[in-house]
Parts: structure tokens; sequence; C-alpha cells
């Protein structure tokens, strides 16, 4: 019930084809689950697909003023954004990119082991800063308005990560899911999504 009604036939495409066929659970849209019952109440978010051609601090920064862009179309605020990102190394151009902009922010990267473990600790999803983390500190939780910064597939499991953040988006018409992806044997399952 979570995902919004437009997403769910775009990340069932996403597990059939990048995910193994013995882990795919396709998820149902709410008409499908509520079969005669039609409550006429359809939710669709705003979904952008870009390719790129690599992750540099230019190019996060172009797409991240297109993403704040279509947040204050929708009528979000800072607090509704999260940046979810594949590695800690692209984390840490994100958060330079946001420290230039005079952006405040909450992030779970430092050079310093120690103090990233701190952060995550302090890494709060209700906090009114944009937040910004991990994939894998992010599974469980959603957003409403979700900026996905995914570098390469380096492995099998980097796809089911891959689908774990496109799954993190919160439903509702003033939601938005932007997708800024470097991987190559990606880009032609972008263009579904235009």
């Amino acid at each position: 019930y979570r995902l919004p009604d437009n997403l769910i036939p775009l990340a069932n495409r996403y597990a059939e084809l990048f995910l193994p066929i013995e882990k795919v659970i396709k998820s149902e849209s709410k008409n499908e689950l509520q079969g005669a019952l039609d409550f006429g109440v359809i939710e669709e978010a705003t979904l952008v697909w870009r390719n790129l051609p690599e992750i540099t601090e230019t190019a996060f920064l172009d797409e991240f003023k297109s993403f704040k862009n279509e947040v204050i179309q929708l009528e979000l605020s800072h607090s509704d954004m999260t940046i979810l990102v594949q590695t800690h190394d692209i984390g840490l151009l994100v958060c330079k990119v946001l420290e230039c902009l005079g952006l405040k922010y909450i992030d779970i990267f430092s050079k310093d082991p120690i103090e990233s473990r701190q952060k995550k600790m302090w890494f709060f999803k209700g906090d009114t800063r944009i937040k910004v983390c991990t994939v894998h500190s992010f599974k469980g939780w959603e957003a409403k308005a979700l900026l996905v910064v995914w570098d390469k597939i380096y492995q099998l499991k980097d796809h089911a990560l891959f689908y774990t953040a496109i799954t993190r988006l919160k439903t509702g018409k003033s939601s938005i899911l932007y997708v800024a992806n470097a991987e190559p044997s990606l880009a032609d399952y972008g263009k579904e999504w235009n």
C-alpha cells in the first residue's frame, strides 16, 4: 500500500529484468488488491529518470537543482527531501555539493569510520534538514521526495539494492522519485519511465 500506483509496474519490470526469478515477488496496485471495491483513488507520483555519463560534482549539482525545482513545484519542503546513494564515496561527494550550496542536511558520511558510526546513530528520518544516506541505511524507511544517485552495478546484489532504493518512495500525489543514473546497463530500462 506504500508505493504510488504508477511506480508499481516499473518496480515489477525492474525485478523481472534484473533480479533472480526465485526472489521476485511482484507488487500489486491498490485497485488489484481491492478487487471489486473501487475507491476511485489513484495515487501517482512524479517519476523522473536521468541517465548520466558519470557521477561528478557538476553532474550531481545539475540533477539536484532539477530535483529541487520539482520538489518546489509539488509544494514539498526541504524536510521531505532524501538523497539515497549507492556508496560512501558518492555520499561524500553529495555532501560536498550541498555544503557549497549552503544547504542544511543530515548525513552519515565521514572519512573517519568512528565519526561515521556516530553520525549513523544520530541520523533521524524526522529531522527537518535534507537527509543523505546510503540505501543500506535507509532500508525500511520511506520518503515523499526521493533522489537516488546511482553509480555502477558491480555485483548482482547491487541490483537488489537499487530495487530497494526505488521502492522507498511514499505514496501520494505530492511525491517524487528522481533517479540520477550512471550505470549504462540500466539506461534502456530508464527509458520506460518516460
